[in-house]
């Protein structure tokens, strides 16, 4: 394996991880690289995923030591999505892979429209979860659970911008505010990535050269996510909500220029 080529992945996913694990969309990034470079689809997919567990295990351990966690709605979210991730899972192992394919491709086009609509109602998303925050009770952890077990399976299919989603519907259902929501999002992305990955280890054929590929990616995941979460506690709330909409804006672009 060049060397060249390492370097590449891990600045790529150095990238990625700091994007991802503050505000989400890491895998639009990665998946789409790993898919430049001649990995099939679903060796992209589940190598990303399998990085995404480091990436999401330091960025949820960071946020709880800075008291940013909400582990009642963390745990609310991450129980049932456990089942949702391995029900999505093996819908990508028995999936066409042209089929799955195409799934990527309206997944990028999803989120070039999602970043135009945000760029209209960025002042709205951005106030909510700032002075409306609430507690979270009983009728809150009931939908959390709907809303894990949606995600878990999307995830473990998938999971292009799991977190950016989550954290979004975290800020305006729970109204909590970016950096908690990003708490608890990194807490089910976690179970979902390590879920999905384990089944990935038993029924996809990857060799060992693909998951050398795979841990250089983790590396790079890592102190990216090290780095995200520093920065967004030091610059706090609305540091995040301003990197969120820039971020979007910039994945717009690239998706539109990706060939």
């Amino acid at each position: 394996m060049e060397l060249v080529l390492l370097g590449e992945v891990f600045l790529v996913g150095l990238f990625a991880g700091f994007i991802n694990v503050i505000v989400g969309g890491g895998s639009a990034i990665m998946v789409p690289f790993l898919m430049a470079m001649g990995f099939p689809p679903k060796s992209a997919n589940a190598l990303n995923r399998f990085a995404m567990i480091f990436n999401n295990g330091i960025g949820a351990t960071g946020y709880a030591r800075a008291g940013k966690m909400r582990w009642h709605l963390a745990l609310s979210l991450s129980v049932p999505a456990a089942l949702g991730s391995l029900i999505g899972a093996f819908l990508m192992i028995k999936a066409d892979p042209d089929v799955f394919r195409h799934v990527i491709i309206a997944l990028l086009f999803a989120e070039v429209a999602v970043a135009t609509i945000s760029m209209f109602f960025k002042t709205k998303i951005a106030t909510v979860g700032l002075n409306e925050r609430q507690e979270i009770v009983a009728k809150h952890y009931i939908l959390a659970g709907f809303i894990g077990l949606a995600i878990g399976t999307y995830g473990g299919f998938i999971g292009m911008s799991m977190t950016s989603i989550l954290m979004f519907v975290i800020v305006v259902l729970f109204r909590q505010s970016c950096i908690e929501s990003a708490a608890s999002a990194k807490v089910a992305t976690f179970v979902i990535s390590l879920v999905a990955t384990l089944v990935f280890l038993v029924k996809l054929k990857l060799n060992w050269a693909d998951w050398t590929m795979g841990g250089f990616l983790a590396l790079a995941y890592a102190f990216g996510a090290w780095a995200g979460v520093k920065t967004s506690i030091a610059k706090g709330n609305r540091w995040v909500k301003g990197f969120f909409i820039l971020v979007v804006s910039s994945l717009a672009t690239y998706l539109l220029l990706l060939k």
